[in-house]
């Protein structure tokens, strides 16, 4: 925790910051924070914020609200929901189609809703620590509704770099409830100076995973194809096991033709 606090205020600040906690206290913690003119610098970046308020609003330990308004983001989320509730509903939204030994009859009624629109900005970087850029606005919207075990995200962006690694017109969706979860991300990315569209493609539902990948240039005919999966999850003596069918397949790789014949990938858990 020091260390991201360190990053974060790293260099010399100046700016009015102005921080409400009236009613902070044992049952609620509400807080709001309001920046004007603010910069900072270090030799590694600078950054200017001229307009920001942010507030939180916890009751009985639960989040109610988020909001952030600023030059740089508008963020908003709300709802009724424990901090480890927001992570345990993930994961037991794609665990429950999974062999897995879970609790599935408790009843919890917190749900939350998100939405994020932001352009990239210096601070950020100070906040996540990852080599993350990306041009325009980054726009996410998300749901949670733990009772239900219902999670959905969505996003998408017009251009992402990770690194010296880019990404154009990236978008992403991922949905889980009782029935299965899914997942779709497309984006375009330049392989050896050809734009190549990949796609990837999955559903988990009853133990099964189907996966597919796919990409195509769509006009030099050097990348084009798909790859296809199908496995299945079982327990045996508290292991999870994976069992594997690659799907025979040919695709175009840099003007060669590759071919797979059908074969099983097996995980008995021990590894």
């Amino acid at each position: 925790m020091l260390g991201i606090k360190d990053s974060i205020l790293r260099g010399d600040w100046k700016g009015d910051v102005c921080v409400n906690s009236e009613n902070f206290n044992s049952k609620n913690k509400d807080i709001s924070l309001k920046l004007k003119n603010l910069e900072f610098r270090d030799r590694d970046d600078f950054g200017e914020i001229k307009n920001l308020a942010a507030a939180v609003k916890v009751n009985k330990n639960k989040l109610d609200y988020v909001m952030c308004n600023g030059d740089f983001i508008n963020l908003k989320a709300e709802g009724n929901i424990s901090y480890n509730g927001i992570f345990e509903t993930i994961s037991n939204a794609f665990r429950i189609h999974l062999p897995y030994s879970i609790d599935s009859t408790s009843i919890v009624d917190e749900h939350f809703r998100l939405n994020i629109n932001a352009k990239h900005h210096s601070l950020i970087n100070r906040f996540v620590q990852i080599p993350l850029k990306w041009q325009n606005e980054l726009n996410v919207e998300g749901f949670i509704n733990r009772n239900e075990k219902l999670f959905a995200l969505t996003a998408n962006v017009d251009t992402l770099y990770y690194g010296n690694e880019q990404f154009v017109d990236l978008r992403l969706f991922t949905q889980s409830d009782i029935n299965d979860a899914k997942l779709h991300l497309q984006c375009e990315k330049n392989i050896l100076e050809v734009p190549v569209r990949l796609e990837l493609n999955t559903n988990l539902s009853d133990n099964k995973l189907y996966s597919e990948l796919l990409w195509n240039d769509f006009a030099q005919n050097k990348y084009k194809g798909e790859v296809k999966m199908n496995s299945n999850f079982s327990m045996t003596d508290n292991q999870l096991q994976c069992r594997t069918l690659v799907v025979p397949t040919s695709f175009l790789i840099n003007d060669k033709l590759w071919t797979i014949s059908n074969g099983y990938i097996i995980n008995n858990g021990s590894s």
